[in-house]
């Protein structure tokens, strides 16, 4: 079971990451990695916690999870297109995650010019992954979502988590196209948060109204991840994994 409310489970196949903007400044994984270190849980390395580290013994969780129609959350305590996970590594993550047919898979980065190589290049996306980018200001959403349209997804998210300004014109309709990397293509769900925890910053509602509006009228499926309390935005939507559109 997860505790993130877009997914029913996580399973971290690797750990670490840098900070690279902004959004990272009070990033929860790398206290929590800290935590892992001192209490000697394997992987995690006491001198230097949240140094980028495959987790290989957990690839087998990928084919395990009972049920079906699960939502499947990997690495929510690092960036698995970091450059230190080899791509051959995220290549067999892929095998596994094609294997798993019953599931969906989400996998979350803030490093879109090697994921979208990597579907270029490298590997073909399985059809049950879903690839979101993650977004916290207008500099960032201009940066990163034009090079998620251009990623070989089937399913493309944003999660505009932590949330820290208004963001506006970034969700306009893509068009679908065989692929091709100078080509736009759609966004599929967004994911929308504040930022919590220790060293919080201020969030306004209307930037996340903004956004919900935006989706709207662009399509595209819309997942509030913060305390709901009725208001006509605060609603929580998944994208249609059976098709992107």
């Amino acid at each position: 079971m997860s505790k993130i409310p877009w997914c029913d489970a996580t399973i971290n196949v690797m750990h670490g990451c840098d900070k690279v903007s902004d959004g990272c400044r009070n990033c929860y994984a790398e206290k929590f990695a800290r935590r892992l270190a001192g209490m000697g849980i394997r992987g995690y390395r006491k001198d230097e916690p949240f140094e980028p580290t495959r987790h290989a013994w957990n690839l087998e969780k990928l084919w395990k999870v009972p049920g079906s129609g699960k939502r499947i959350f990997i690495n929510s305590m690092g960036d698995l297109f970091h450059s230190k996970i080899s791509l051959d590594y995220i290549a067999g993550v892929m095998g596994e995650i094609e294997a798993t047919p019953l599931h969906t898979f989400i996998v979350c980065t803030k490093r879109p010019e090697r994921m979208r190589k990597f579907f270029a290049e490298d590997c073909k996306a399985p059809s049950n992954l879903i690839g979101l980018v993650s977004v916290e200001d207008q500099q960032t959403a201009d940066k990163r979502i034009p090079i998620l349209r251009q990623t070989q997804l089937l399913i493309r998210g944003v999660s505009f988590e932590p949330l820290l300004e208004q963001i506006d014109s970034c969700l306009s309709p893509g068009i679908e196209v065989s692929g091709d990397e100078g080509a736009a293509m759609g966004i599929h769900w967004v994911i929308v948060g504040p930022e919590t925890g220790p060293g919080k910053r201020p969030f306004d509602p209307a930037w996340a109204e903004s956004l919900w509006c935006q989706c709207r009228d662009a399509g595209v499926s819309y997942f509030w991840k913060g305390e709901m309390a009725g208001l006509p935005w605060q609603v929580r939507e998944f994208p249609n994994t059976k098709k992107g559109v």
